[in-house]
């Protein structure tokens, strides 16, 4: 994972991204989801698990930033085709 991208360096001051990079230091092996208002969104590497695993949309911000996000609504059902994918699965409430 490279977070010193262009488009990395726009995000990497947000509160978000500062409570994804703590999560990922300490378990660069789960898939990290934030709950942003009612949906569920990740960046990077996990952006891209999600997208493949679940085929939802993975869009890139400024060419490089990779971000994949599903409404809370979707939230069991997908967290079983992860978990059942091999994935491990942290789910944040941003402070």
């Amino acid at each position: 994972m490279n977070l010193k991208t262009s488009g990395m360096e726009l995000i990497k001051e947000s509160a978000v991204f500062r409570q994804w990079k703590i999560v990922k230091e300490k378990h660069p092996d789960v898939v990290v989801l934030f709950r942003v208002k009612d949906c569920y969104e990740t960046i990077s590497d996990d952006a891209a698990i999600i997208s493949k695993v679940l085929g939802v949309t993975l869009c890139k911000k400024n060419g490089s930033v990779q971000l994949a996000g599903f409404p809370a609504s979707a939230l069991d059902n997908y967290l079983v085709k992860l978990t059942k994918s091999g994935y491990r699965v942290a789910l944040v409430d941003p402070e």
